[in-house]
């Protein structure tokens, strides 16, 4: 297994596109003994803390808000420090909802630990992760038109390095998982088990 530098708890992020499949990716994580947690969900404590009904651009806005009063490496701090609080630092984490490349510089450079990205197809996906957005429907959050979630795309593709710039972003990750319209949970499985054994190598 690669060495990391973070007093042996191996990190790694799970990044991509929205309606990539990340969440469901992570359930096989999960079953190889990474706890998971989502970066997401700070945002949304955010929100709800304002008073305020969850929504992409209101979400980036946010998240771009709170790297640069917290430090861009935030969401990947703050959320390493909820999991090792309550679960007493466990050895394998994983964080998905990274966004900026700042976070995935941080868990790479800082922490040693590696970037793994979820594509829905090897070309232009966007209208696959929109059918798959409109059939989840998770709240307000996520009840757009396909022109809206064009423009949450576009939004979560043009920051910084330390505002939301998944492109970006994506370029940094060491494997990637095709999640396409035909991938099968089983093939997702085998990707999964692959990139475990590969890091055995590193």
């Amino acid at each position: 297994m690669m060495n990391s530098p973070n007093n042996e708890q191996l990190v790694l992020g799970l990044v991509g596109n929205a309606a990539s499949g990340k969440d469901f990716v992570a359930t096989f994580f999960a079953a190889r003994g990474f706890v998971h947690f989502s970066t997401s969900e700070l945002v949304r404590q955010e929100i709800y803390r304002r008073g305020l009904t969850p929504s992409r651009p209101l979400q980036t806005a946010i998240a771009n808000e709170l790297r640069t009063a917290n430090g861009p490496a935030y969401f990947v701090e703050e959320s390493l420090r909820q999991v090792n609080a309550t679960l007493q630092r466990p050895d394998r984490v994983l964080l998905s909802g990274l966004y900026a490349v700042s976070e995935g510089q941080y868990i790479t450079k800082e922490l040693g630990g590696l970037l793994v990205g979820v594509v829905a197809r090897e070309e232009d996906d966007v209208r696959l992760r929109f059918d798959r957005l409109s059939s989840r429907l998770d709240g307000s959050r996520d009840d757009l038109t396909l022109e809206e979630f064009k423009d949450a795309h576009h939004r979560e593709n043009s920051g910084g390095t330390s505002e939301a710039n998944v492109g970006q972003l994506m370029k940094l990750a060491r494997f990637t998982i095709i999640n396409d319209a035909y991938t099968t949970a089983a093939a997702l499985d085998g990707q999964v088990q692959l990139i475990l054994e590969s890091m055995e190598q590193l």
